[in-house]
């Protein structure tokens, strides 16, 4: 699943540690007797005393160092199941300390990332070789040799975007808002208090960008239409003329429902599987595809794929794995003939 966040991970870093270096020589523009040293560790402070590019490279790794003891977090929180509650602990308890570690992990996290981001884009440039299509635009255009995409719904789908890149501007705000924070409040229990608000803050606003998918999913949900709704998604995907692919979870549902397996298989090579959700989502739609597909191996390993999955939504993540685990082994039992039990599973 940390693969999927290599990306986001080093634009995050990236981005934080020219905040943190343009925001450090401002300071030090601004502040020539050096007093904005205090945001800094003693051990960085003293290392960057007599040196103006030291510092304003210290201030980069600081922020990138606050930026990445966040994404760790998120990391432990998706790949081990850990709870927000001990990481904000954390955060309260030992903050300089957390700081020094997030500092002193930037390298290895960049590297990481770099590896992460080379190895997922082997895989996918792999399996479209053997799916022999070059990539979203292909998918669109083999799509387009069965079915046509309806223009009453661009309209549509184009607002829904705008709604997604306002959410997205949002985050970038507070993003800045919290830098500024960083910078001229002198309190480390202010700075960990607002980054703990935009953590929360941002969960929001990332509802809020999964609702405007909304109005398109409902077109097959509601209206029960699933080439209204492809249209609407490779509308709502292309910008400028270049096709990238959103929401392919939804775009296989509709294939499916079309009974174009294969391609829904092929759609779903660039499924960011991020955390344990998304992971059952894939293997779910899977094991529908091979269902349709006569592959009873590839059932198989979805439904052991699926059984490997923990939800740590509490009560409701229980209910919700065990949905999916008994809507799979019902295929699996429709497959092998078994109709008492698919009986008693309806």
């Amino acid at each position: 699943m940390w693969k999927y966040r290599c990306k986001t991970q080093l634009i995050t870093l990236a981005l934080a540690f020219v905040c943190g270096a343009v925001a450090f020589g401002f300071l030090l523009y601004a502040d020539p007797s050096n007093a904005s040293l205090s945001f800094l560790p003693p051990e960085l402070a003293a290392y960057a005393a007599g040196n103006k590019i030291a510092m304003c490279v210290s201030g980069g790794l600081v922020v990138a160092g606050i930026a990445n003891i966040i994404l760790i977090g998120q990391l432990l929180m998706t790949q081990f199941q850990v709870s927000p509650i001990f990481i904000y602990l954390f955060l309260f308890l030992m903050p300089s300390y957390l700081i020094l570690i997030g500092t002193a992990l930037v390298i290895p996290m960049v590297i990481l990332s770099i590896v992460g981001l080379i190895q997922l884009k082997t895989g996918r440039d792999s399996a479209f070789r053997r799916a022999k299509i070059t990539g979203d635009a292909e998918l669109v255009r083999i799509y387009e040799l069965h079915h046509k995409l309806d223009p009453q719904y661009k309209a549509m789908a184009e607002e829904c975007r705008k709604n997604a890149d306002r959410a997205a501007s949002i985050y970038a705000l507070g993003i800045v808002a919290v830098m500024c924070v960083l910078f001229f409040v002198n309190n480390i229990l202010i700075m960990m208090l607002a980054i703990m608000a935009y953590m929360i803050i941002f969960n929001y606003i990332a509802r809020y960008r999964a609702s405007c998918m909304i109005p398109i999913t409902k077109l097959l949900y509601e209206q029960c239409d699933p080439e209204a709704c492809i249209s609407a998604i490779i509308y709502y995907s292309t910008r400028r003329g270049k096709v990238r692919l959103t929401n392919q979870a939804l775009l296989a549902q509709c294939l499916i429902y079309l009974n174009d397996p294969q391609l829904a298989q092929d759609v779903l090579i660039t499924f960011p599987r991020k955390d344990a959700a998304s992971v059952l989502t894939y293997w779910s739609l899977m094991s529908y595809i091979y269902y349709l597909m006569k592959d009873q191996a590839g059932l198989e390993r979805s439904y052991e794929e699926a059984t490997k999955v923990r939800l740590n939504f509490g009560h409701t993540g229980v209910m919700i794995r065990s949905e999916e685990l008994n809507s799979i082994k019902n295929r699996l039992d429709l497959m092998n003939g078994d109709f008492s039990e698919c009986k008693r599973y309806f």
